[in-house]
């Protein structure tokens, strides 16, 4: 516990780099199915399971990330907390939000 800060939740290494040295502090919804049903992300308004896929990523990487370099190599693979990673070219089946307005 950080009493600055607060709780700061260790997600285990970079999606992208694999880096354990800095931390993988931004979580990215991917629109793959997660590898372990339940374990991923949902949405409220249109009703779907949190079923879709996530990674996370270090500050460096998503910086790759917003120039549109492909850098993911890794997804989560269940809980983030357990900060275990798949291969990413396993994620195969598409996970979308359904057509319906967001607003």
């Amino acid at each position: 516990m950080d009493s600055d800060e607060g709780y700061i939740l260790d997600l285990g290494p970079c999606c992208g780099c694999g880096s354990t040295e800095v931390r993988a502090q931004n979580i990215l919804t991917l629109d793959k199915k997660a590898p372990v049903p339940g374990t991923g992300w949902s949405c409220m308004v249109c009703g779907i399971p949190a079923d879709g896929a996530i990674a996370v990523v270090c500050d460096e990487c998503l910086a790759q990330l917003k120039q549109g370099h492909e850098v993911l190599k890794y997804a989560v693979y269940g809980d983030a907390l357990d900060k275990l990673r798949c291969n990413i070219h396993e994620l195969t089946e598409a996970f979308e939000h359904k057509n319906i307005s967001h607003d």
